[in-house]
């Protein structure tokens, strides 16, 4: 399937659900974690994990692929869940210069929810799409139309902010559980292949770039 650009609507629509705040510094301390970052990961060999088995079409692979990681991610969130209630994260967020804001067709304004609220909602928005015959026809290795790529990318891009709220919010805890190469390999591999379909850009892991750094592992620039 070839590169294709965000759709317009969508793309504002992530500047909308992203308030990004260079000058707040309260409780920045909480969040200065990632300097703990091991790197410690379960497999360097990659390559095999971000590509579509033999005989499957791009576009079927990246379809399984964003269920499969969103899926993933949300287990792993769910071993988080006692230290990340609605009490403790009321707003989701990435530490305290990136804040997450939930919206969908029944929003009529992007809208604050807590960390708990944004997972489930991105999980029941994102099987509902999903699961759309109009957008995701049942036929292998159909074209998928723009309309489908940009919600593809949608979904890659809120699962990302799973992982940012983890590590930015909870990487003690993470360390403290001993799941530190556990969460490290699972980013990896899923960053990996959502750049090398297009699926995310650098500003969406820009504040995850130390982890990448002790894992030795590139990502692009922007």
């Amino acid at each position: 399937m070839p590169p294709r650009r965000r759709n317009s609507k969508h793309a504002s629509s992530m500047k909308e659900t992203m308030l990004v705040s260079k000058d707040m510094t309260i409780l920045s301390k909480k969040y200065d974690q990632l300097n703990k970052v091991t790197g410690a990961i379960l497999t360097r060999n990659f390559a095999p994990l971000i590509s579509p088995p033999t005989g499957m079409a791009t576009c079927d692979y990246l379809i399984v692929s964003a269920l499969d990681y969103l899926e993933r991610a949300e287990k792993l969130y769910r071993v988080c869940s006692l230290f990340c209630p609605s009490e403790t994260c009321p707003m989701f967020n990435a530490g305290p210069h990136y804040h997450y804001f939930w919206e969908d067709e029944s929003t009529s304004d992007p809208v604050q929810v807590s960390a708990p609220e944004y997972v489930l909602q991105l999980s029941n928005w994102a099987k509902r799409k999903l699961a759309n015959k109009n957008l995701f026809p049942l036929t292998e290795g159909k074209e998928l139309s723009q309309d489908a790529v940009s919600i593809l990318q949608i979904i890659f891009r809120r699962t990302t902010r799973i992982f940012n709220h983890l590590y930015m919010c909870h990487f003690s805890a993470i360390r403290k559980n001993n799941i530190e190469p556990v969460i490290n390999t699972l980013l990896a591999q899923y960053v990996l292949l959502a750049f090398k379909y297009q699926m995310i850009e650098v500003r969406d892991i820009e504040m995850l770039k130390p982890v990448f750094a002790a894992m030795r592992i590139p990502i692009p620039d922007a």
